[in-house]
């Protein structure tokens, strides 16, 4: 819920922390975003030709332009950036990947962007009002065939093949593209409810794991196991503070939001 121009009120006064058993961020697509900028600098997602890792997003309503799921850049030097997204075309959503090494440089053999339509096999429209589930995949190997990989509500939707291009990361936010330094746009209205990072390449039986039927659960429990899970809205004492119950320690900030902000949704 967004007050831009009257104040938001103070965390303190709307700290969610008992109002509701399970719950959500509500972004409101003009400045909020979710700062967990400690996970990227950690280097467990880095595009080094060595590791392998997977990101997960639950999320419904992200608006029918662009809007960032979840994005991250170096900080210094132009289109150092990675980022998952939605997008319309009219009727026809998308979900795309964009990943960069340099102003003229890809992360994908084929170009800067990876797109599943609604209208390809096991795409979905992303503004429907449904919770969806995204799941990037990466191998991060020079030149490799199908080291990257889109899975949408626990299927395998698009393949992309890597080039021989490299990058690491700094910043990282949830509901925003952060590039070229830490400059924001592409904001999302999407209500964002669980956000993990796994230091492998999940392979599709472990997706369909994450997937769960269409529940999001406490991902602690599968194997291998997430080394950092955010369920946004839970957890935390204190808003705006934003707890990793994974195996890392990075807490994070609901950056520009307040505890209305904080809804009684989830996937469930």
């Amino acid at each position: 819920m967004s007050m831009h121009g009257t104040g938001k009120a103070s965390p303190s006064a709307l700290s969610p922390a008992s109002r509701f058993r399970k719950k959500s961020f509500k972004l409101d697509g003009v400045e909020d975003r979710v700062q967990i900028d400690a996970v990227a600098a950690s280097g467990v997602l880095d595009w080094d030709h060595t590791k392998k890792w997977s990101v997960s997003i639950w999320f419904k309503t992200p608006g029918t332009s662009f809007a960032s799921l979840w994005s991250m850049t170096r900080a210094a030097g132009n289109f150092r950036w990675l980022e998952m997204y939605t997008d319309y075309s009219g009727a026809t959503g998308k979900v795309v990947f964009r990943g960069y090494s340099s102003s003229t440089h890809a992360l994908l053999s084929s170009g800067t962007t990876l797109t599943v339509l609604s209208s390809a096999t096991n795409g979905i429209l992303p503004n429907d009002g449904n919770w969806h589930n995204v799941v990037l995949t990466v191998d991060s190997a020079s030149g490799a065939t199908g080291g990257t990989n889109i899975y949408l509500d626990g299927l395998l939707a698009g393949t992309g093949n890597n080039s021989d291009k490299t990058n690491d990361f700094e910043y990282m936010k949830v509901g925003a593209l952060v590039s070229n330094g830490n400059n924001m746009s592409n904001y999302s209205s999407m209500t964002a409810a669980q956000f993990s990072v796994y230091n492998d390449e999940l392979s599709a039986a472990q997706v369909t794991n994450v997937w769960a039927g269409g529940n999001s659960i406490d991902e602690r429990g599968l194997t291998p196991a997430p080394v950092h899970l955010y369920r946004f809205g839970n957890d935390a004492a204190v808003f705006p503070r934003v707890v990793d119950i994974g195996s890392g320690d990075d807490v994070g900030t609901a950056e520009n939001m307040s505890g209305l902000e904080v809804v009684a949704e989830h996937p469930s």
